[in-house]
């Protein structure tokens, strides 16, 4: 689960573990926030704090290595994303990288994750969008295409 370290994905993340799963609680920086959602799950499940940059493909595939200590994923829930705020002509580089988040990681993820089911024959794959991809929001057109490329 990417993006587990507060808000709907600690709710996802804490549904899925009272449903049964173990879950890999990603995040990528809230060290603090990964373990506040293990440890909500810890009372009736089993959960596993991770920490990596979505950005980089190598730790994506070291997340969902055959030899992972957590084990083959039979669900991945693609949440995480980034979603600064600015006008288009006043748009940084850093606050374009929200492509690099909300659409390629989500890519590399859910290949990473396809690979491992196709093995077994198995899995759920769950790509979060937003409704800022249907209806955009101000000052958002980066945050807004990204969902929307994330529905296509």
């Amino acid at each position: 689960m990417t993006g587990a370290s507060r808000g709907i994905g600690r709710a996802v993340a804490v549904r899925l573990a009272e449903a049964g799963a173990r879950v890999v609680v990603h995040c990528r920086s809230d060290r603090e926030g990964a373990q506040a959602t293990v440890d909500a799950i810890a009372s009736f499940g089993e959960g596993h704090a991770v920490s990596a940059d979505l950005r980089d493909a190598t730790a994506i595939q070291a997340m969902f290595a055959p030899s992972a200590p957590y084990g083959a994923v039979d669900i991945l829930v693609n949440n995480a994303g980034i979603y600064p705020s600015a006008a288009i002509e006043e748009m940084t580089s850093a606050e374009a990288e929200v492509f690099a988040v909300n659409v390629d990681a989500t890519f590399v993820c859910l290949q990473a994750a396809a690979r491992s089911m196709a093995q077994r024959s198995q899995g759920a794959i769950v790509n979060v969008a937003s409704l800022s991809a249907l209806r955009p929001a101000v000052r958002q057109s980066h945050y807004n295409s990204s969902k929307a490329a994330v529905i296509g």
